[in-house]
């Protein structure tokens, strides 16, 4: 049994940080899609309003919790390519209601490379809140 040499302990760290690094790439890549609701979380969704990132908003409020969307509906036949801000919010609305939350704020979009395996995931994010 002898010493394992300096360069071949410096290339198996280099390696396991290459691995690591690259599974939190995967697992940050992915964003949960569209929850199941309820008849009720349905009715709810059309009186969820949606206030922009620097809107106003004219009532008290406490968060019940952040969401994040990704969308990549556009066109591609073999490969996922682009989504849209519209189902992206819409993604948002539905995990509100599903939150039973009454409004949705600073929302956000803009476009994130290989999410959910598409080349320019749509991706939205906001906060779910309840009114005082």
């Amino acid at each position: 049994m002898g010493c394992i040499p300096l360069r071949l302990m410096v290339k198996g760290m280099i390696m396991k940080i290459l691995v690591l690094s690259l599974l939190m790439l995967l697992l940050v890549g992915c964003i949960s899609g569209s929850p199941t609701l309820s008849q009720e979380q349905i009715s709810r969704l059309e009186l969820i309003k949606v206030y922009k990132k620097g809107e106003s908003i004219e009532r008290e409020y406490t968060v019940v919790s952040k969401v994040n969307s990704a969308d990549c509906s556009g066109a591609g036949e073999v490969a996922r390519i682009y989504g849209t801000e519209g189902r992206a919010i819409d993604i948002l609305l539905r995990k509100t209601a599903s939150l039973e939350a009454d409004a949705l704020i600073n929302v956000s979009c803009g476009v994130a490379p290989l999410v959910n395996n598409c080349w320019a995931a749509k991706k939205c994010s906001g906060e779910a809140v309840n009114f005082k």
